[in-house]
């Protein structure tokens, strides 16, 4: 049996979904490797994949004999060498996830304020132009289009509530999102933090 050569395979995110309670979160890539048999691996990818999502296609007559992933406790858990560069490089991204998660946290926080005062502006001018309307109405001139004005107001109140609604749900999921970002440090001092390989065989 020929030599197997292992080659790493870059794998970018280019596609997630966000569900209710999850997300799906898609990588692709693609390589040209030479005759014979070739490893081609994956690394650092999620722990959690799904493995019956793994899926390699070959072209120009070569074959896919394996697609699997394998689960290894990260480096500084086990001894390998190399591990405090690694676990500084963890340590490194993780802080950057809670810091990206806080600055997310802050803007969502800042347009939910920023729609709450558009809010309190919007109907501080119905209240004034019902009380314009009122006094024109006594006087016996009341505009013509005063109905289509009101129903303008009204709907324009209508879309700043659903922006606020949407902004409010959007900030209760980043609040989740930082909390989450700021649990992973402690997991990954605990021993919970694995990291994951996929190993395709040509």
């Amino acid at each position: 049996m020929s030599e197997v050569v292992e080659r790493a395979l870059v794998a970018p995110v280019v596609e997630v979904a966000v569900l209710e309670d999850r997300a799906r979160v898609t990588r692709r890539g693609r390589l040209a490797i030479g005759a014979g048999f070739a490893r081609l691996v994956v690394p650092a990818v999620a722990p959690v994949l799904v493995d019956k999502t793994l899926t390699a296609v070959a072209e120009g007559g070569a074959r896919v004999l394996d697609v699997r992933c394998r689960r290894r406790l990260a480096p500084w858990h086990t001894g390998e060498a190399g591990a405090d560069a690694e676990r500084g490089q963890v340590a490194s991204a993780l802080a950057e996830e809670v810091a990206a998660a806080r600055r997310a946290l802050a803007a969502g926080d800042a347009a939910v304020a920023a729609l709450t005062q558009e809010l309190t502006d919007l109907d501080a001018v119905r209240q004034l132009a019902l009380a314009e309307l009122a006094a024109d109405a006594a006087w016996g001139r009341a505009p013509l289009d005063a109905g289509a004005r009101l129903d303008a107001l009204a709907a324009a109140e209508q879309a700043l509530v659903a922006r606020r609604i949407d902004a409010a749900w959007e900030l209760s999921r980043e609040r989740a999102a930082l909390a989450r970002a700021e649990a992973r440090p402690a997991e990954a001092a605990d021993g919970r933090g694995r990291r994951g390989e996929i190993d395709v065989g040509a």
